[in-house]
């Protein structure tokens, strides 16, 4: 993808004011969205949703998110608004024989891509060795629930549950399979054995203290708090955290991150 320092616009009859000829970022989801006047997707938005079509996410504007109120409303006039589990037969397409090609041409080349896999091999093989000698208790899940391999996760961000798109963008993409040979280990007392370079995953606790739990609260304090913290912790200029989901019964504690 092109990258530059400006902005991705992607409301509705926002226009790019640098001009094609400026470095303007390519964004492959507008062949998704908006979806175009008069076809199927923007009647039914238009007459059940309409703020959604000129949507557009602002930092200090978190929970500004009008699909929730399609979401409600679809419930109360008896609309089937759920995300459906799918399983492995139900989801296989072209995306999977793509990434499998992919992968095939990739070990076949070699170079880069081939340093990338011995990494993985010995970062995988590191953290069994950790697991191992660390004695970590395990269980076999009856079900994994993952994320589809689906081509158009390639320009849209993959959610559990979305608006009833139609077309090429399948409202589910999440599927459930059981997988016989793959354990769950629970690290709880072990956390600071593993770190994001090394296992891809770290956990740490984030010391600003909650009074209120409140959208109010969160926007005003808890977040900007967040982003400081998470700048110095990174060593990184600027964060946007793009969204967050409040729990209404949460209590007045020190809040974890992952």
């Amino acid at each position: 993808m092109a990258r530059s320092a400006l902005p991705f616009l992607d409301a509705v009859g926002e226009c790019d004011e640098h001009g094609p000829h400026h470095q303007a970022l390519i964004r492959p989801w507008k062949a998704f969205w908006p979806p175009d006047e008069g076809g199927e997707l923007h009647r039914l938005l238009d007459q059940t949703c309409p703020e959604v079509l000129t949507w557009r996410f602002h930092s200090d504007r978190p929970f500004d998110k009008p699909w929730h109120k399609w979401s409600k409303q679809a419930i109360l006039t008896g609309q089937n608004c759920t995300s459906q589990i799918l399983p492995p037969i139900d989801a296989q397409d072209k995306a999977i024989s793509d990434s499998k090609d992919q992968g095939e041409r990739r070990l076949a080349t070699g170079g880069h891509h081939c340093r990338n896999c011995r990494n993985q091999v010995k970062g995988s093989e590191s953290i069994d060795k950790i697991i191992t000698n660390l004695g970590l208790r395990a269980v076999i899940p009856a079900q994994l629930n993952y994320l589809s391999p689906n081509t158009i996760a390639n320009c849209v961000k993959p959610f559990h549950t979305r608006l009833p798109f139609l077309g090429q963008i399948r409202r589910s993409n999440i599927i459930a399979q059981a997988y016989s040979d793959i354990k769950v280990f629970d690290i709880d007392g072990h956390e600071d054995k593993f770190n994001l370079s090394t296992s891809g995953f770290q956990f740490t606790r984030f010391t600003q203290h909650c009074d209120q739990w409140t959208d109010t609260y969160v926007r005003d304090v808890y977040l900007p708090a967040m982003s400081k913290w998470l700048q110095v912790f990174f060593n990184c200029r600027r964060v946007v955290i793009y969204t967050y989901t409040v729990s209404r019964n949460t209590l007045s504690h020190h809040l974890p991150v992952s």
